[in-house]
């Protein structure tokens, strides 16, 4: 989680200094179909909103342990009714049942299906399900951190 954490919020935060910098509108069709958003896959101009899209999904998958879209597996890859579902079908959603509400709501956020509804990189920065993981509002105790590394580096006596 902590590496999840540090890496999207790195990702984040450079998505936004380059938001600041450049406007874009982008044409091209590389990536990963599957993780392409709507707009992509529909062949429309897209922007840094298709990478929150992305991520969306990513976290989606990451979260409940497998790919939200029916037609994607190892069985059954079948492109078109994927690229279909993508475009027409409604976003994937997480449970709050499962999941926190404010987990579930980023990734909400994300998965808006209309590219200028879904937040830019300097919201999701401000969201509450990211900013409760931000090591910078809790403290560190990097002598504590020190001593377990070092004692995890003690060999140990065989069993």
């Amino acid at each position: 989680t902590l590496a999840l954490t540090l890496t999207l919020t790195l990702t984040l935060t450079l998505t936004r200094t380059l938001t600041r910098t450049l406007t874009l509108t982008l044409a091209t069709f590389t990536g990963t179909h599957a993780y392409m958003s709507p707009e992509r896959l529909g062949g429309k101009p897209y922007s840094f909103a298709s990478d929150v899209w992305s991520l969306g999904i990513t976290l989606v998958e990451c979260a409940e342990g497998h790919y939200p879209y029916s037609s994607f597996s190892a069985a059954n890859p079948n492109a078109f009714v994927l690229l279909s579902q993508i475009i027409n079908d409604p976003a994937p959603t997480l449970s709050t049942q499962t999941f926190s509400p404010a987990f579930a709501d980023f990734v909400a956020r994300c998965l808006h299906k209309e590219p200028e509804h879904r937040p830019q990189a300097g919201e999701l920065l401000e969201h509450p399900w990211l900013r409760m993981h931000d090591d910078a509002l809790r403290p560190f105790d990097f002598g504590a951190f020190v001593r377990t590394v070092n004692e995890l580096r003690q060999p140990h006596a065989p069993s």
